[in-house]
């Protein structure tokens, strides 16, 4: 009698799940870090719509489930192995142009290398970082990035002369930059790009 009224009390309190919300988020970030691995072959809006029937899919075949922890986990399970699958499929799919073939003058690759995996516009993660980065790591890369040597070498000279004796040290960054003594711009910098 005991195990009735338990199941009566989960039945009454299950769970409608809805694609709004925590699963559309889940999907999101997910793609935003996952999206490259089948961006060759699906677009962006595809993948979308991909998880939305994987959702549908699961949503039909457990129903109401007694708690969103448990449904989001079936959805997370089920989502993975979908884009796993995606996945395969799309390394299956990508041709590969051998060096002898390039070197052939009669041979007409261009439809191939639009197949090729990747894509041709992207900067990768470093460019993204950089993008990202607080003030203090733009002005130093920056200094480093788009001085003239001679100007570089300028400042070591007067660094020297000064008798100071760490050569585009933390100091030496800070009066170059223009920023307050006591900031530690090497450490921000080492510690941007060491996560």
């Amino acid at each position: 009698m005991h195990t009735k009224m338990r199941k009566r009390i989960l039945t009454s309190r299950s769970y409608n799940p809805q694609w709004k919300g925590f699963i559309e988020g889940y999907v999101v970030n997910f793609l935003r870090v996952n999206y490259w691995r089948v961006q060759s072959h699906m677009d962006y809006e595809d993948c979308l719509q991909e998880a939305k029937y994987i959702f549908c899919k699961v949503k039909k075949k457990y129903g109401n489930t007694g708690s969103p922890q448990h449904f989001m986990q079936l959805f997370k399970t089920s989502w993975t192995r979908e884009f796993a699958d995606l996945s395969t499929v799309n390394t299956k799919q990508r041709h590969v142009v051998s060096e002898h073939r390039l070197q052939d003058e009669d041979y007409e690759y261009s439809d191939e290398c639009s197949l090729l995996a990747g894509d041709f516009d992207n900067d990768g993660m470093l460019a993204i970082m950089i993008e990202q980065a607080p003030s203090e790591v733009k002005l130093v890369l920056q200094l480093f990035l788009t001085a003239p040597v001679e100007v570089l070498d300028l400042f070591s000279v007067q660094w020297k002369k000064c008798r100071k004796r760490k050569e585009f040290g933390n100091q030496q960054l800070c009066e170059i930059l223009g920023l307050p003594k006591n900031t530690d711009v090497v450490g921000i910098v080492t510690g941007y790009f060491t996560v």
